[in-house]
């Protein structure tokens, strides 16, 4: 069995989370508002459930994955955070951007054990919220989706925001993901100004440089290559030319540019999302995901956890 990215108490919301879904990308944990993989309006996937507990974080480096049911070659990643309680706050609070596109990707969308899982560790600032909602979106800059090769986009939030060219190209194709999640920092969200930068310098983060700024992204800019064994980013490259296809074998059209070094921040494993078997495991096996929810319940429950962790076994006994 591969090393694991999905807590043990997680299993239950995961099992709930893996029916049939209608898309491209969506997050895996922290488990997300809803199945769906192909959200574009915005600025998730679909409105928020209070029945579905806010996952844990906590300040620093935490681990999260996603999930890709269609390819798109070079299209980049980006992770940011709300306002407390609000789907509001994203764009003033991006914790990382120009996360690269896995080009080994090749998912088959009508068989959901078959989607392509990547991970990366993101920096959590020292905030704290009850339910903060992190969200993954991902952008198709190519020309099947209205980026002409050898212009840039920029999101259209951002631009409505302010935070990105008015006047810039829109990116028409952006998919959404997010996930409550309860932060135990120190200060509250509300009064916390993020820093890009910050989260960038914290991580060692290299994958901005030479790069368009936030929320804005090059005709398929964003390359890079994946562990095939633990979905951990290896390497990233120059933008992909010369081949149209939805799956661009990176042994032709991957130029890789920069190399990941070992021990590197935002691979290192870290958080709750880091410590068991992988969710398709665990899906494929729903008397071992039962097994492994009460084994967890009583020998590492942690009282603030107790609510959410009874959730999950509930919701894997619903299912199974």
């Amino acid at each position: 069995m591969r090393p694991c990215l999905i807590r043990r108490a997680a299993l239950g919301f995961c099992l709930a989370q893996l029916v049939a879904v209608s898309g491209h990308t969506r997050l895996e944990c922290p488990p997300p508002r809803s199945k769906e993989t192909g959200a574009k309006a915005g600025p998730c996937d679909a409105p928020d459930n209070p029945a579905l507990p806010a996952f844990p974080l906590s300040p620093g480096l935490n681990t999260v994955t996603w999930l890709e049911s269609i390819g798109h070659p070079g299209a980049p990643a980006r992770f940011a955070l709300s306002l407390d309680g609000r789907d509001e706050g994203f764009e003033s609070c991006i914790l990382l951007d120009h996360v690269p596109h896995d080009e080994r990707s090749r998912p088959s969308f009508g068989n959901e054990a078959m989607h392509h899982r990547s991970s990366i560790t993101l920096f959590i600032p020292n905030v704290r919220c009850e339910r903060c909602h992190l969200q993954l979106i991902t952008i198709m800059s190519d020309d099947y989706h209205g980026v002409p090769d050898g212009q840039s986009c920029a999101l259209p939030a951002a631009q409505s925001a302010g935070k990105a060219v008015a006047s810039m190209l829109s990116c028409s194709a952006v998919y959404h993901s997010c996930a409550p999640v309860r932060i135990n920092g120190t200060v509250p969200r509300a009064q916390h100004t993020c820093s890009l930068t910050e989260h960038e310098a914290q991580l060692g983060w290299p994958f901005m440089a030479g790069k368009p700024p936030a929320s804005t992204y090059f005709f398929k800019g964003d390359p890079g290559l994946y562990s095939q064994d633990t979905a951990q980013l290896q390497s990233g490259g120059d933008p992909i030319k010369g081949c149209s296809d939805t799956y661009c074998d990176p042994a032709i059209y991957f130029k890789k540019n920069v190399d990941v070094p070992p021990n590197s921040k935002y691979t290192r494993p870290a958080g709750w999302c880091a410590r068991v078997d992988w969710a398709s495991e665990c899906c494929r096996h729903a008397t071992h995901a039962r097994t492994h929810a009460r084994t967890h319940a009583r020998t590492h429950a942690r009282v603030s956890d107790g609510a959410w962790l009874a959730r999950g076994r509930e919701r894997a006994r619903e299912l199974y």
